[in-house]
């Protein structure tokens, strides 16, 4: 079965998209937490 939002590597990739076409802002919290995001409206509908 798939997961819905496709694996980790796919979600690592399109997450990699967002940021170099500058619609996203990762920055590292910790090795093991993960990321903040800055950079989502949340009030429209994510794709």
């Amino acid at each position: 079965m798939k997961p819905a939002f496709g694996s980790p590597e796919e979600i690592d990739a399109r997450l990699a998209a967002a940021e170099s076409a500058g619609l996203i802002k990762l920055e590292p919290i910790s090795a093991n937490l993960g990321v903040e995001v800055e950079g989502i409206d949340l009030k429209h509908k994510l794709s």
